[in-house]
């Protein structure tokens, strides 16, 4: 059984969600061929977002057979890597962690018990209810021709922000557009107060993440029997997993890591991949 050293791969991840947003940035002021976290080409390899290209072929009721292979192969690494962008790369958790570190401890404390007493109140959707809404999503795209879920997703919201703002000098009513786009940003602002797992909760990129990655046993936090069940890992997990016995939900996990780092007792390791047949509790 391969095991990683948890302070190399937390390095590794964050070195790579850096490049991630930096490449963003490149790719709006055309230096790479990147559109956001939707499309990518280096050379003859391209990827698109699944969820993206899904989009397309409902709206445009058409199947653009360049973007097949792509497609394919995003899917395939899902299988591979789970959920894992949520964290190595998606622009919206890059963009949360450096709102984090910005606020105070005790302003940050005074947020977290506001939204627990509020999170009381409200109906958590669980992975059926997402499942119903995206189908939803996807037949309404479908009958309106309308790219709805990239329209109000952060990815997409912070994305085209970048974009405009590198090509403001070519955008008809720039300032109206950049308005526009932040303004949608309330809706996952609002989700991460009002949901147990935020914005990843109701996502539809996550989501569909989620159900690609349910069997995922690939780079996964492992609780050993060293757990003395103090409950650190549920507190500074960012998806808000509870203490776990062996693999974790991985249509929710993220591989961010932060539980193995935080553990006092060491008692999570990084397994390259995961074989013991124990279920988790």
């Amino acid at each position: 059984m391969i095991k990683f050293n948890v302070k190399i791969m937390m390095k590794i991840r964050k070195l790579i969600h850096n490049s991630s947003m930096f490449s963003i940035i490149l790719g709006a002021f055309g230096v790479i061929t990147v559109a956001g976290t939707c499309y990518a080409s280096i050379g003859y390899f391209r990827l698109i977002c699944p969820v993206g290209f899904i989009e397309l072929s409902l709206a445009t009721r058409t199947i653009n057979t360049e973007l097949i292979i792509p497609f394919l192969t995003i899917t395939i690494i899902l299988f591979l890597v789970g959920r894992s962008f949520c964290s190595w790369g998606c622009p919206t958790s890059y963009m949360g962690g450096i709102i984090k570190k910005m606020a105070s401890n005790n302003s940050y404390k005074k947020y977290a018990k506001a939204k627990t007493k509020v999170q009381k109140y409200v109906p958590q959707p669980g992975m059926d209810d997402v499942f119903v809404m995206m189908i939803g999503t996807l037949v309404g795209i479908f009958v309106f021709q309308y790219p709805l879920p990239c329209t109000i997703c952060p990815l997409g919201i912070i994305s085209r922000a970048i974009i405009e703002i590198a090509n403001h000098t070519t955008i008809t009513h720039f300032d109206l557009a950049l308005r526009y786009d932040t303004l949608l940003l309330i809706i996952p602002i609002a989700s991460m107060f009002l949901f147990v797992r935020g914005w990843s909760q109701i996502c539809p990129v996550g989501s569909l993440k989620g159900f690609a990655s349910k069997y995922n046993k690939t780079i996964v936090p492992s609780t050993t029997e060293a757990c003395v069940s103090c409950k650190m890992c549920e507190t500074t997990c960012p998806v808000n997993i509870g203490p776990r016995k062996g693999l974790p939900d991985m249509s929710i996990c993220i591989k961010c890591m932060i539980c193995a780092d935080n553990c006092p007792s060491k008692a999570i390791d990084i397994i390259a991949l995961y074989k013991n047949k124990e279920k988790s509790t």
